[in-house]
């Protein structure tokens, strides 16, 4: 890199610039988080730090039997979702950007896009951890018998087909429900799903599965809460995209790399929540998939 003149701050390589602020963002938006695509979102707020979620009414289809057309939902409301300003700031010293090689450009902002793709997951998180919704009663290892009961309590809701059931589950519960062929055999697994990587998910029994670490999930004992919800149950906004600063700062001979995103999330149809319980202490080996039990 070119030598700057005395008393001029050093002006980082184009090439570094370009591919790590790029690179942060494309981690963040299309590989690091596993729920942002799940939910129903807004983006570049008019607002400087919240956006408002209109929620219908169940729509029906009537008849006309007078002069006027009926109205076929009840009526509109709605839910504001306040952000919060979130921060991953790395460093990196002059002496090592001279000497970086592609390979740890890529290490770099691997670690900063991952860490707020993580953020962005854990907002959607603590939203669905305020739910009020009684979880399905009961706790066992997760059996295809979730997948049934998930179905009826929400169709019991009036959530229907048209919404794309997730379904949130542990390292665990993910464990014991491949024992069972309608869930691991890819005849009875649907298709792929582009923007989440496929040893995260299963498009399965209606539902889309994911499995998310550990730590996204309360542990009561050996009993993990996990999350089934409908897209259009969880509200998340975005003001505006994320950002990406990089100053140097001459006193630590230093680049200092500001990324910061400003997001929030909300649960905006409560009825499109369901949570449940699952017994983390049953090993897979134990459970018996013919049969439904453990051994």
């Amino acid at each position: 890199m070119p030598q700057a003149a005395q008393g001029a701050d050093p002006t980082a390589s184009e090439w570094f610039r370009t591919q790590y602020i790029e690179g942060v963002i494309d981690i963040f938006q299309n590989k690091g988080g596993r729920l942002l695509n799940t939910v129903r979102r807004k983006t570049n707020l008019a607002s400087a730090d919240e956006a408002k979620f209109h929620v219908y009414g169940k729509v029906e289809a009537k008849k006309k039997t007078g002069g006027q057309v009926p109205v076929s939902h009840a009526p509109k409301s709605s839910v504001l979702v306040t952000t919060d300003k979130y921060y991953a700031a790395t460093t990196i010293e002059q002496y090592d950007l001279d000497r970086m090689a592609p390979d740890d450009v890529d290490a770099a902002k691997r670690a900063g896009g991952f860490a707020l793709a993580r953020k962005a997951d854990e907002i959607i998180m603590d939203a669905l951890k305020l739910s009020a919704v009684t979880p399905i009663s009961g706790t066992s290892f997760f059996s295809p018998v979730y997948n049934d009961l998930i179905t009826e309590e929400f169709e019991s809701k009036d959530i229907y087909d048209d919404e794309e059931i997730i379904v949130l589950l542990s390292p665990r519960a993910w464990s014991q429900v491949r024992r069972f062929d309608e869930f691991a055999n890819a005849d009875y697994v649907g298709p792929d799903i582009p923007w989440i990587r496929k040893q995260h998910m299963r498009t399965w029994g209606g539902k889309t599965y994911i499995r998310v670490p550990q730590s996204y999930l309360d542990k009561t004992g050996d009993n993990r809460t996990c999350f089934a919800y409908a897209p259009s149950a969880v509200g998340h906004a975005s003001l505006g995209d994320l950002t990406t600063i990089m100053t140097w700062e001459n006193r630590y001979d230093h680049w200092f790399n500001n990324m910061n995103m400003s997001q929030g999330a909300k649960i905006i149809l409560p009825e499109g929540v369901l949570p449940f319980t699952v017994d983390e202490s049953i090993s897979p080996e134990a459970i018996d998939p013919d049969t439904y039990a453990t051994a």
